[in-house]
C-alpha cells in the first residue's frame, strides 16, 4: 500500500501528461488585437494530438500573451522557412494547444 501511495504521489507531483515535441516549419500565423498568437506547422502537431494535450484542439498552438522574444522567434523562423521544434503543454483557452517554447534552427548556408 506504501509503495502505491508513493507512486501517486510521483504521478501528481509531475502531472500525468508530459510536454510534447513536434518539429516543422511554420506555415501560418494567427495574431489579433489583443495579441493573441497561434501557429501551425508543416507536419501539424502529431505529439501533441497523440498526447491529448488540450481536449478541444483545433489545430492551433499558440499563447494569448506571448513574450516578445517569442514572438520574434516565430516570425524570423517563418520568413527564414527554419525548422522549428515546438514544446507545447495543455491548453490555452478552450481550443489552442498551449505554447511553452520553440527552438529556431537556422538552415546552413
Amino acid at each position: 500500500m506504501k509503495k502505491i501511495l508513493i507512486l501517486t504521489t510521483l504521478l501528481l507531483t509531475f502531472g500525468v501528461s508530459a510536454a510534447s515535441v513536434d518539429r516543422g516549419k511554420i506555415t501560418e500565423i494567427y495574431t489579433n488585437n489583443a495579441g493573441h498568437v497561434g501557429i501551425k506547422i508543416s507536419s501539424g502537431f502529431v505529439d501533441a494530438e497523440q498526447n491529448a494535450e488540450c481536449a478541444g484542439y483545433n489545430g492551433w498552438v499558440g499563447l494569448y500573451e506571448p513574450h516578445p522574444n517569442l514572438l520574434a522567434t516565430i516570425y524570423q523562423a517563418h520568413k527564414t522557412n527554419a525548422d522549428v521544434t515546438v514544446i507545447t503543454d495543455g491548453c490555452e483557452g478552450a481550443t489552442w494547444t498551449k505554447l511553452s517554447s520553440i527552438y529556431l534552427k537556422t538552415p546552413a548556408n
